[in-house]
This record gives structure tokens, sequence and C-alpha cells, in this order.
């Protein structure tokens, strides 16, 4: 007989899964995959695709660009809330929440069409990316005041011929 288990929540990727992250990124940051499968951040541009798998659950930062000197404590308490680049396991959600932008300046329609896409150079944008060879993949949806997006990572996008 079979002893099957659950895995743990750390272990299982229902909604969420971890990378060693390659990039300085930021909380709410659409991130992807690279080769190696490591994240780093996502873009729909020609040249540079990286589709979206995630969005970063915990920012990350690179120890190397901090100052020394009078700026060496606050660079070290900076680096106790962060995960660093290259060395820790980082968490990324695909669905199920949402992501409110702070800075009110989304401004997209809730109405009719409400999907929004991953954007050129990363982000988000309601305009779908159509030049050649750029990923045309929805991440989300548009709701409340236009300033949020229900987080819904799609795995079947199109790359524009």
């Amino acid at each position: 007989m079979v002893d099957a288990r659950i895995a743990t929540s750390a272990e299982q990727p229902i909604n969420s899964n971890g990378a060693v992250s390659t990039a300085v990124v930021d909380e709410g940051d659409l991130v992807g995959l690279n080769t190696d499968g490591e994240l780093v951040a996502a873009d729909a541009a020609s040249g540079s695709q990286v589709p979206a798998v995630g969005l970063m659950a915990t920012p990350t930062d690179d120890p190397s660009t901090y100052p020394d000197g009078q700026f060496e404590y606050a660079a070290k308490q900076a680096e106790a809330n962060r995960a660093l680049i290259n060395e820790d396991k980082v968490g990324y959600v695909k669905y199920g929440v949402e992501v409110v932008n702070e800075d009110e300046d989304w401004d997209f329609s809730t109405a009719g069409d409400a999907r929004v896409y991953l954007d050129v150079g990363g982000g988000f944008t309601q305009t779908a990316p159509s030049a050649t060879d750029e990923v045309a993949q929805v991440v989300g949806h548009a709701i409340d005041d236009g300033n949020t997006v229900y987080l819904d990572i799609q795995t079947d996008f199109d790359i524009n011929a």
C-alpha cells in the first residue's frame, strides 16, 4: 500500500512557489524563470521575453551595492528585511491575490474587457503587447476602482508573429 502524504505548505505550490532570485525585485513585481529555474524580472518585450510565472511576495536586494561608511548600518538593516539575490529562496504567487497600486496611476477599465497583461519592460498594462515576438500574456483582471488587479497569471500565452 502507498503511504502518500500531502506536502507541507512550503513545499506545495498550490498558488505559490519559491526560487532563488537573480534580480533585484520588489514585492508586487511580476517575475519569470530563467533557464536555470531562477527568478528574473518578467518582460513581454521582443528579444528579452520572460513570461510571468508569478508576483513577488518578498523584495530582494543586492548587498554588493550597499555603501560603506556612515550608511553601512542602514544597509545592514535593509538586508535584515529583504532576501538577498543569488542566495535566498523567495516566494512568488501565481493567482488569488489582489495587487493594489498604491500610486493610483493605473486607471484600468473595470467595465467590459478588464484583462490585464504583462507589459513590455515588465509591469501591468491593459493593452495587449502586439509587436512581433512580444509576449501577449494575461496576468489578471482589473477590479474595483481601476487601481487593483486580481492576479491570475495564465500559462497559455501567445508570442506574436
